[in-house]
């Protein structure tokens, strides 16, 4: 196992859960989104008279003219909250009102809900003979923080990809740190052993592969590519290579029926 290819691979998998878990987040405040549009329609439709009455509209009138240009309110609507068909957001629902006169910027005149997920807006622009001409913007909002969202969105790929990074992560630390220690012991000092060219050659080959074993196939192509039958050869190589390691270290070959060599630590 190359140590960059298992973190690259953790770093896909988390990457890979954080891709998911912002998905269903978007998913989820866009279905919120619809559903407070939807609820803010049937319940204008409901309440429409009521918040454009005469007597309504002169309280506006009277709260323009001791609090400013615009007003602001956050109120609570049970029509509104029972036309919600999310259940977890309607203790957490409300509406929104802003009164101004026309001309004025709604954006900058329209109270920013930090923190809310919110509706369309609706306006209606009114004329009364004692409330004189008006604008009545209304947007249903809900509660819900991103924390919120998360929590009412569907996280089980999300998690189920991190928890396997997780679990890669542990274990291929595990594996290398194994490895790391076990390695050194596998690495035969060339130097200092009497090999010849071709043992040498081989002792390479064990020491570069990551697990340290060899088929005879793997041996026979690398060796000797040009050899159509190096079976005797190969064999011949093998047991004077053991003899040199059983002499001069605390290594040993052995053999899997013929088919493949593996370099160990003598027990």
């Amino acid at each position: 196992m190359n140590p960059n290819r298992a973190l690259l691979l953790t770093f896909v998998l988390i990457a890979a859960s954080a891709a998911f878990g912002i998905h269903s987040h978007l998913v989820t405040q866009t279905l919120i989104t619809c559903d407070l549009n939807r609820a803010l329609e049937q319940t204008a439709m409901q309440q429409q008279q009521v918040w454009l009455s005469k007597s309504t509209m002169e309280n506006y009138t009277r709260l323009q003219e001791t609090m400013g240009p615009s007003v602001n309110m956050k109120v609570g609507n049970r029509a509104f909250a029972d036309a919600l068909s999310i259940p977890k957001i309607k203790s957490a629902s409300g509406i929104s009102f802003c009164v101004l006169k026309p001309g004025a910027n709604l954006e900058n005149s329209m109270e920013k809900l930090n923190g809310y997920v919110v509706s369309d807006t609706l306006c209606w622009c009114t004329a009364d003979a004692n409330a004189g001409q008006l604008i009545v913007a209304v947007r249903g909002y809900a509660r819900c923080s991103t924390a919120d969202i998360f929590r009412l969105s569907n996280q089980k790929a999300s998690g189920a990809l991190l928890t396997l990074a997780i679990l890669w992560m542990v274990g291929s630390t595990l594996y290398l740190r194994r490895r790391k220690q076990t390695a050194p012991l596998l690495a035969p000092a060339y130097d200092t052993l009497p090999l010849t060219p071709m043992q040498y050659a081989l002792m390479e080959l064990f020491y570069q592969k990551e697990s340290h074993r060899l088929s005879k196939t793997e041996i026979c192509q690398a060796l000797w590519p040009g050899k159509e039958n190096a079976d005797e050869t190969l064999y011949t190589l093998i047991r004077r290579l053991k003899l040199v390691l059983e002499q001069h270290s605390n290594l040993q070959i052995t053999t899997d029926r013929g088919r493949a060599y593996e370099l160990k630590i003598r027990e």
